[in-house]
């Protein structure tokens, strides 16, 4: 006697097409630089690669702690970074 083959059911072929071919279609990079165009595997996918993500961050937070230090002298950057720092730690 044969073994059956697999047949997915008709939801779970409805959520193979939603989850795995949704998210095909091209998205270009959001590194720096970056003009790549790919393919996401994951839904919330928006870096090429793991080098362009790490390089976002790395960029991100050396402004971050470009506008800490500055916000130490100046007045109206320093209402502005606190304002930041507020949001983040209380969101709402």
């Amino acid at each position: 006697m044969k073994p059956k083959a697999y047949q997915p059911s008709k939801t779970e072929e409805a959520f193979l097409q939603t989850s795995v071919h949704a998210f095909r279609e091209p998205i270009s990079c959001r590194g720096i630089d970056c003009r790549v165009e790919f393919s996401p595997k994951r839904r919330k996918q928006v870096f090429c690669s793991r080098a362009c993500r790490l390089k976002y961050f790395d960029t991100a937070r050396a402004i971050g702690l470009i506008l800490l230090e500055r916000s130490k002298d100046d007045s109206r950057l320093k209402v502005i970074v606190d304002g930041l720092l507020d949001s983040l730690k209380n969101p709402v």
